[in-house]
């Protein structure tokens, strides 16, 4: 079947197919020409607020159900965000990930927080099911805002960390 959604702020093309079978069978290729994150925000169950900025991208999903083949990327454009969480918005200016056969690759992906601070993300999430990962990640952060919670946001722990980091993950 064909998905279509366009409209001022949103321009969205999803084709394909679901075979019921023993283990199914899907082909899906989606085409986000823009989308206005603001409008991703209801989805979010509450764990994100405050969602501005673009995301398009090109994603196809192709295989056994349990053990999807994705190929594509997704680029950001001006993306901020808070996590509910955590408390501190942050910043996606433009930035792109990319999804290959052997997982998520993330190359020069910076994220600031609202104090202009960045943390800088190179590697890739690998996986053949989307079930299991393995992480091979360098993060690099300087005096980079990771909560920022009162005591009304969450009694177990609250404040304002901010960290630096030269990490292998």
């Amino acid at each position: 079947g064909t998905l279509a959604v366009k409209g001022p702020r949103v321009d969205l093309l999803a084709k394909g197919e679901y075979w019921q079978a023993s283990a199914g069978r899907i082909e899906l290729t989606t085409t986000i020409s823009a989308l206005d994150l603001a409008l991703v925000e209801p989805f979010t169950a509450g764990q994100l607020k405050q969602m501005k900025g673009d995301l398009r991208g090109d994603i196809r999903v192709t295989g056994e159900a349990n053990r999807p083949q994705i190929l594509g990327g997704l680029y950001f454009s001006e993306a901020s965000f808070v996590p509910v969480f955590v408390g501190t918005q942050f910043l996606l200016k433009d930035e792109e990930s990319a999804f290959t056969n052997d997982g998520v690759v993330l190359k020069d992906f910076d994220i600031s927080d609202q104090n202009s601070n960045k943390a800088s993300l190179n590697g890739s999430i690998r996986t053949k099911d989307y079930t299991t990962f393995a992480l091979d990640l360098r993060l690099v952060a300087r005096n980079f805002q990771l909560l920022n919670t009162g005591e009304d946001d969450n009694e177990l722990f609250y404040g304002k960390v901010s960290v630096n980091s030269n990490a292998t993950i």
